[in-house]
């Protein structure tokens, strides 16, 4: 099976990385969709790549406006092809103080 991911710069994608060799049917294929096209035939895309919250803090609207479109541009391709899509948040984007 053919899975795409996001992110696998960060803390999660990488992590996925160095463990992929556990999952002997996977074929993991790093992307990035807000520089190039979402590779073809994947039957899963793991979307795990968002702007740091360093991004955030120093160009908000932008950070937020490169966001929605990736993630626009991944549910319009798993729409189009039933690709499963499988998001998953790390909790350096929550704040504890509340």
């Amino acid at each position: 099976m053919l899975c795409g991911i996001t992110g696998h710069g960060g803390f999660l994608g990488s992590f996925l990385l160095k463990i992929k060799s556990n999952f002997t049917k996977l074929k993991f294929l790093p992307f990035d969709p807000r520089t190039s096209e979402i590779p073809k035939g994947l039957s899963v895309i793991y979307h795990l790549g968002f702007s740091s919250v360093y991004n955030y803090q120093i160009n908000e609207q932008y950070s937020i406006k490169n966001d929605l479109d990736s993630s626009i541009k991944i549910l319009k391709y798993c729409i189009r092809n039933s690709t499963h899509l499988v998001f998953i948040s790390s909790s350096a984007i929550y704040d504890n103080s509340n």
